[in-house]
């Protein structure tokens, strides 16, 4: 009997053993306890940070310097437009400089209308000058020419009647060298027969019209006649209008006119 007794006793928990594994049993919960506690104090600190982040980015301050910051980058926009605007306008001001013309180029523009008007100025007075030239010119040697004929028509002698008679046909042409020349043998035999001198002069002579190669010439003369029927150094007036035409550059006689 006493060896069944000591066989079941290990089959008896004994009071230390159970008290040691309450002990680790409680230990084993107080280590999940406070690893539960630090856990629960890790999510506090993370949702309390996540709290202050949320507060923060929706604090007055935060939402402020959003603002700024926003408009900091609209405000770059306008700047950066402005800007492209700018170096535009910068490009373009050469272009407009190139198309403007200088003051240099402005002034030589001008310069040139000056020279050109003062040519043409010039031209036209020196072409005007040349035109009254040439018009005395024309009026002096119609006036000459007109003189010497009246002179040569009234200045005939019976010694040298064939050459007086030649003399006035040399300056004459058209009608009046014509008629003249007609008339020049019967002429010559009168003032041969009645022995006729006569002198003339010219007091007077005037431009009546001119045009081109033509001039009519007013002319007042006197002659002085002496002849074999009594007339001795006897005074004759005339008036004559005498018109000239100018023929390879000789003025001649192309009629002649009393005029009372």
């Amino acid at each position: 009997m006493a060896d069944n007794d000591d066989a079941d006793e290990p089959k008896q928990a004994k009071p230390s053993d159970a008290a040691a594994s309450e002990d680790e049993s409680d230990a084993a919960a107080s280590d999940d306890s406070t690893d539960a506690a630090v856990a629960d104090d890790s999510a506090e600190r993370a949702r309390s940070a996540t709290a202050d982040r949320s507060e923060e980015s929706l604090s007055p301050e935060a939402t402020d310097t959003a603002a700024e910051s926003a408009q900091s980058t609209q405000s770059t926009r306008p700047s950066n437009t402005d800007s492209t605007e700018d170096a535009s306008e910068s490009a373009d001001r050469p272009r407009r400089l190139n198309r403007m013309p200088s003051r240099r180029i402005l002034a030589s523009a001008a310069a040139a209308v000056v020279i050109v008007a003062l040519a043409a100025v010039t031209a036209t007075l020196v072409l005007q000058h040349r035109t009254a030239t040439r018009e005395q010119a024309d009026r002096a040697a119609y006036l000459q020419a007109a003189r010497q004929a009246v002179v040569d028509l009234t200045t005939i002698s019976a010694g040298s009647a064939d050459a007086d008679v030649a003399r006035i046909l040399a300056a004459s042409t058209g009608t009046f060298h014509d008629d003249f020349g007609s008339r020049s043998a019967a002429f010559t035999s009168v003032v041969k027969q009645a022995h006729v001198s006569t002198t003339g002069t010219v007091s007077a002579a005037g431009i009546e019209s001119m045009s081109g190669d033509e001039a009519k010439v007013l002319v007042a003369a006197t002659s002085r006649v002496t002849n074999a029927t009594g007339a001795d150094n006897e005074p004759r007036v005339w008036r004559l209008r005498v018109l000239l035409h100018r023929t390879q550059g000789h003025i001649l006689v192309s009629n002649v006119d009393f005029v009372p």
